[in-house]
């Protein structure tokens, strides 16, 4: 089994080299600890989600997470837009979310995809991603438009959409576009990135990650972008 790639003493290395005090170090220690838990967190997500998309049973995922039952696997790890964490979310990443599903029930769609974020994205005008996408995808409008073009037609309703996998791998590399860029939180920019870089799964690119690259916006292009509007509003 190849080993993960961040090895401890990697960790110790960042650490030591981010403070002078050992307190400050501890502090962040700790806060690089929780990270790295979150990650693990939507690492296990991403392929609890792709062997559901296969037909495995929440029997059979359960026995894989340690022989806990087919209840507790579900509760835990079921792709309900209510059991994912957004407590590092701002505000506006919330408000897309939140209008991604409700673009996905206007829709009468069980689901909510990537092209569903990428509206919820488009919504907001003044937020980073928004500001990003106008800039290089022409105007705000014609993402919207192109995007609207690829929606499917309606799915069997249930209570609440769901993410599919590749929403949820959006969302996972959100998290860690955030941590890249030393963030401690994931905003409207992260998002975009998380669309633009993680929505594909088995090679196969996600719906949003397709729209993007039509419209010629490539994910260096964003990141540029992005972090020189971040930089004006740090010297500001």
């Amino acid at each position: 089994m190849t080993r993960p790639q961040v090895s401890l003493g990697t960790l110790i290395d960042q650490v030591s080299a981010s403070a002078d005090d050992p307190l400050d170090r501890l502090d962040k220690a700790v806060r690089t600890a929780g990270d790295l838990s979150t990650l693990g967190d939507q690492l296990v997500s991403h392929f609890v989600d792709a062997a559901r998309a296969t037909g495995a049973s929440w029997a059979q995922i359960g026995q894989y997470l340690g022989g806990v039952s087919k209840q507790a696997a579900q509760q835990r790890f079921s792709p309900d837009l209510a059991k994912f964490d957004f407590s590092r979310f701002t505000e506006r990443a919330r408000r897309v979310v939140v209008g991604a599903q409700s673009v996905a029930e206007q829709h009468e769609h069980s689901y909510i995809g990537t092209e569903h974020l990428l509206l919820g994205l488009c919504a907001d005008p003044d937020s980073l991603a928004g500001k990003a996408l106008a800039q290089l995808g022409g105007s705000l409008d014609a993402v919207r438009t192109a995007t609207e073009g690829r929606l499917a037609g309606p799915s069997p309703v249930q209570a609440k959409p769901r993410f599919t996998v590749k929403g949820r791998a959006a969302l996972a590399r959100a998290l860690s576009e955030a941590l890249d860029l030393g963030h401690n939180y994931i905003g409207t920019e992260h998002l975009l990135l998380g669309l633009a870089a993680g929505g594909g799964t088995n090679d196969e690119p996600s719906l949003a990650m397709e729209i993007l690259a039509a419209l010629g916006i490539r994910y260096q292009a964003l990141h540029d972008n992005l972090v020189e509007q971040l930089a004006g509003y740090q010297t500001k």
